[in-house]
């Protein structure tokens, strides 16, 4: 619990293939979904590059807007309030190493 007495989770999760030169698997979709206030921190990011993420993406999706990532850039750090979900697609083709993105969520509405 934070100083205004609501629930605070913290954590990280991402989809991070086992090894240095490997991917993460091929034809892949996966997501996590957080509620709350959650500030996401992006740690590492190689998913397969391509103009409009048309073949691998992670997809940020919040309040009916989403946003898609590709390549090696880190996306930005951003907070969310309410409902965010956080989603990997991946095609049969190419792949890369994946992701990792921490987070901290402060429970709106907890007492």
């Amino acid at each position: 619990r934070n100083d205004n007495g609501r629930a605070v989770a913290g954590g990280a999760f991402g989809f991070l293939s086992d090894g240095w030169g490997a991917a993460y698997p091929a034809e892949t979709d996966v997501a996590v979904t957080l509620e709350g206030q959650c500030e996401l921190r992006w740690t590492s990011f190689d998913v397969e590059a391509a103009d409009d993420c048309l073949y691998d993406y992670v997809l940020v999706t919040s309040g009916g807007s989403s946003q898609k990532y590709c390549g090696g850039t880190l996306p930005p750090t951003a907070t969310f309030s309410g409902r965010v979900t956080v989603a990997l697609h991946s095609d049969e083709a190419v792949q890369g190493s994946g992701f990792e993105v921490a987070f901290v969520c402060d429970a709106v509405g907890t007492p």
